[in-house]
C-alpha cells in the first residue's frame, strides 16, 4: 500500500511486517526530516497519551529546514520522545530548533539502566525532602552520562517499576533529571507520569514525592551545619505517600 507524506509530499510505502511497529516509510533513502526514526510501540504509546492535534507538528526555519516534532503543546513546548540513542551533537541541535522543549526518554531500552540508577539514588540521601530531591554525580549511572550537559529537562521512563521506598506501588512515575551548570551532577526528583501530562495539557503543578525519612534528614542537616535547604526546582508541590485527604503542602 501506498501513500503520500503529509509533511513533504513524497511518496511513502506502509511496513507492516511482524517485528517491528507498522508504520510508514519514505520509498526512497531520503527522508523529509533529517532526524526522523522508526517509531517503536513505546513511542506511539507516549504520543497518544497527548491531542492527536498536537502530534506530527511540521516546523520549518526560514533557512529551509523541516524538523516534525513528535509533540506540540498549546503552550509551544516541544516534547520528544527518545528510544534510540542519540549523539549529543544531534540532541544539542534539536534543542537550538526548537528552542522550548523537554525529553522523555526510554529507561527499559538498556537493562543495566534500572538497577545502576537506583542503585546510585538509593547510595545516597536527598538534600532536599519536600519534595524528594538527589543531587547526583553524573559517573554513577550510565544513562546520567549518556545526558550529560542537557539544557533542558529529561524525564526518563523506567516504565511501570515505581522507587518503592517513595512511590506507592504501581504507581507509574518519571524521574526529572536537570544537569547543573557544573556539568558534573544533575538534580533528580521523582514525579507521578500524569502529572507530567496534566502540567503540559491543562498547566498543572508537577508533583513529587515527600521523603518518609524527612525529619531524619532535617536533623542530619542541622547536625552537620547544613545551613538552608536549597530551593526546588521548577514548582512543584508534594504529594504525600499515602492518600490521607490532607491538603498538599505547595512550594
Amino acid at each position: 500500500m501506498r501513500a503520500l507524506c503529509a509533511s513533504c509530499n513524497a511518496g511513502v510505502v506502509a511496513k507492516c511486517g511482524s517485528k517491528r511497529v507498522w508504520h510508514w516509510a519514505h520509498m526512497g533513502v531520503r527522508n523529509c526530516d533529517p532526524w526522523w526514526e522508526p517509531e517503536t510501540e513505546w513511542h506511539r504509546n507516549w504520543k497518544n497519551r497527548f491531542p492527536s492535534y498536537w502530534q506530527e507538528i511540521r516546523r520549518k526555519a526560514i533557512t529551509g529546514d523541516l524538523h516534525i516534532a513528535d509533540v506540540e503543546t498549546e503552550a509551544g513546548t516541544v516534547i520528544e520522545f527518545q528510544h534510540s540513542n542519540i549523539s549529543p551533537i544531534e540532541r544539542s541541535s534539536r534543542v537550538h530548533f526548537y528552542e522550548r522543549m523537554v525529553w522523555v526518554v526510554d529507561g527499559t531500552r538498556l537493562k543495566r539502566d534500572l538497577p545502576t540508577f537506583y542503585q546510585a539514588v538509593s547510595n545516597r540521601l536527598p538534600f532536599k525532602s519536600h519534595p524528594a530531591t538527589w543531587l547526583l554525580p553524573i559517573d554513577d549511572a550510565p544513562i546520567l552520562e549518556r545526558w550529560m550537559g542537557s539544557r533542558c529537562p529529561v524525564y526518563i521512563d523506567f516504565g511501570d517499576t515505581p522507587y518503592s521506598e517513595i512511590t506507592p506501588e504501581n504507581e507509574p512515575i518519571l524521574w526529572r533529571l536537570k544537569f547543573e551548570i557544573d556539568r558534573r551532577s544533575v538534580t533528580a526528583i521523582p514525579v507521578r507520569l500524569s502529572s507530567f501530562i496534566a502540567q503540559h495539557t491543562t498547566g498543572e503543578k508537577l508533583q513529587g514525592y515527600g521523603h518518609p525519612r524527612a525529619r531524619m534528614i532535617q536533623a542530619m542537616r542541622r547536625r552537620q551545619g547544613a545551613g538552608t535547604e536549597r530551593p526546588p526546582r521548577g514548582g512543584f508541590e508534594m504529594r504525600p505517600r499515602k492518600q490521607d485527604g490532607r491538603r498538599r503542602r505547595r512550594f
